[in-house]
């Protein structure tokens, strides 16, 4: 069974820096999808 984190926060609180951080210390298969907010159509 696999899992799936949601990562969320304000503009530059770091979130990248601590997903890069993890993924280098991790053993296993990952991977990073980086979703767009809405519109403001």
């Amino acid at each position: 069974m696999s899992e799936a984190w949601l990562i969320s926060g304000s503009p530059r609180c770091v979130k990248t820096n601590w997903i890069l951080n993890t993924f280098k210390n991790y053993s296993g298969n990952c991977g990073y999808i980086s979703l767009e907010g809405y519109s403001e159509i």
